[in-house]
């Protein structure tokens, strides 16, 4: 398998919710970075075929500004998280993107958050 990044869009005004008990709450205000990769995959049944997959992930690196401290004993209790955020398109005008669907990749208390996105997205 092959990785590449083929694109990184700025979002600004990003907001991190966490899901406790069916209920969403704020846990942190945050600049946002949405890394598009393309894994390809050769496929020997394909006579070496190509196969093309395309990946989605948010990272928030740097101004975690957190609602409330984060330990690993408040974290048992999050049953998922949304991110909220802006992208300014090039006409200058702010779109609102939620991502609902994400998947923890990782989590460091002290560093970078990492989320997979597991829906497509239309980016230019």
């Amino acid at each position: 398998m092959e990785r590449h990044l083929i694109k990184t869009v700025n979002l600004q005004n990003g907001k991190l919710y966490e899901i406790i008990g069916g209920d969403r709450f704020l846990l942190a205000n945050c600049n946002i970075n949405l890394e598009i990769y393309e894994e390809r995959y050769n496929v020997p049944m394909l006579s070496g075929c190509g196969v093309k997959k395309q990946r989605v992930q948010l990272s928030i690196c740097d101004n975690l500004d957190l609602t409330r401290p984060i330990d690993m004993d408040s974290l048992n209790n999050v049953q998922g998280f949304n991110i909220h955020a802006e992208l300014r398109r090039t006409d200058g005008v702010y779109e609102l993107m939620r991502f609902d669907n994400i998947t923890p990749l990782s989590i460091d208390l002290n560093g970078e958050w990492v989320f997979e996105v597991n829906e497509r997205l239309n980016i230019k």
